[in-house]
This record gives structure tokens, sequence and C-alpha cells, in this order.
């Protein structure tokens, strides 16, 4: 939780900024797939950000609240499976739209001058987004799925994984995965 809220998020976002500018900057900027690349980076910043206020201002404080409160899933007023439906939402958004980005990043236009840099700042954003924002977001997932099926009453799930039962003592697995 803190890792995306600190330094995952503000990474990516910096980096989308930048390579907005770099294809402001590049000679076909006004050739169709130019202006489809601008238009995707454009939609994955606004989910990236839209997910980041949703999970900075709502989420992450009433599940900190929760883990505040000694495991009492009533003390919290949140629906954990609405919760993880509307991120897994975002996220897949997130996701096809880094595809459709890379698609049009993988084709070869006639390059000229700083191009090729911003393509590989394109490449470069697109694997972090693969290998440091989505298997995050994966283990946030779980634990939002655990913390769901303890607000209906469902079988109690150790953070560490899906099969271990724990009988209801999961509060420090549960610190473990959303502190990583």
């Amino acid at each position: 939780m803190i890792d995306l809220e600190t330094v995952v998020y503000p990474s990516l976002i910096k980096q989308v900024d930048e390579i907005l500018i770099g294809f402001q900057n590049v000679p076909e900027h006004q050739s169709p797939v130019q202006l489809e690349k601008i238009q995707l980076t454009i939609d994955l910043k606004t989910e990236l950000s839209s997910l980041r206020s949703y999970e900075i201002r709502l989420i992450f404080p009433q599940v900190v609240s929760l883990l505040n409160h000694k495991n009492d899933i009533a003390a919290v007023k949140i629906d954990f499976n609405q919760v993880a439906q509307l991120a897994n939402f975002k996220e897949e958004k997130i996701e096809k739209y880094s595809y459709q980005l890379q698609g049009l990043n993988n084709c070869h236009e006639t390059v000229m001058g700083n191009s090729n840099i911003v393509s590989g700042m394109v490449d470069i954003f697109l694997d972090d987004i693969q290998t440091k924002l989505l298997p995050l977001k994966r283990q946030w997932g779980f634990m939002l799925t655990t913390l769901a099926n303890e607000s209906k009453g469902l079988n109690r799930q150790c953070g560490n994984t899906l099969n271990a039962h724990c009988g209801g003592s999961c509060k420090n697995e549960k610190k473990l995965l959303v502190n990583n």
C-alpha cells in the first residue's frame, strides 16, 4: 500500500507526463498512429490518476482503520467486494490501454530525431506497468478479496495463501501483505 502510494503511482504518472511531452516534440506528431499513441497515453494517465485518487483518498484509509481496530470488520463501513470490482475494472482498462500502446509503439513509422527516445520511454513505462504496478495490484486485490470474505463471515483465510485457513487469526499476515 505504501509502495503504491509513495513510489509506484508518482513514478508512473511522472513517466506518462514525460512521454506526452516527448510525443509532442516528435516530428511526425500529427500522423494518425502518433495521434492514437497520444490518445492512449492520455487515457492511461486518466485511469492511473483515477485509480490512484480512489485508493489514496477512499480505500487506503479504510484499510488502515480496519487494521488499527484489531480486525473489527464492523468498525469499517466499506463494501470490499465493490472496492475490489471497481479497482479490477480500472486495472483491466490500464492493462488494455498499455497493450494497445505497446502494439502501436512497435509499429515502425519512419522515425526521425528523438522519436526513438520517446519509443524507449514508452517501452520502459509499459514494462513498469507490467512488472511493478500490476503485481502489486494483484496482491492488493487478493487482500481486498480476503477482507470481503471476512466481512461476509465466510471462511477466513490467511493473507499469504489462498488455501491456508487460519480460523480468523489473520491479522499479522494481512499487515505483512499490506506493507509489502
